[in-house]
């Protein structure tokens, strides 16, 4: 049963951080990058702020990494986006809005 009940954990995980990243990440008060990506440390903290994920640490994501969020998820040098972005990121100032 201990294997069903992580199993279900791992989903709501993902089922989870998809919103977090790819929906709503100033519900959490995170700032992308122009890519999607949001440095692992402000996700933990924000993540820590939310009842009932406090407990979630780096090998919860190596975990979800390695099965289904394999897809979901890009995970590169301390950052996570996700693969499917349903948000408009910052924009970067072009030479035509400067003062």
């Amino acid at each position: 049963m201990g294997r069903r009940d992580n199993r279900m954990n791992v989903e709501s995980l993902c089922r989870f951080l998809d919103y977090v990243l790819g929906r709503r990440p100033d519900e959490f008060g995170l700032v992308p990058s122009v890519e999607g990506r949001v440095p692992l440390k402000e996700l933990f903290q924000a993540l820590h702020e939310e009842e009932g994920w406090g407990h979630i640490r780096q090998a919860h994501i190596n975990e979800l990494l390695m099965g289904r969020g394999r897809d979901v998820f890009d995970f590169a040098e301390g950052t996570i986006a996700a693969s499917e972005r349903h948000f408009h990121g910052p924009k970067e100032a072009g030479v035509d809005s400067l003062p």
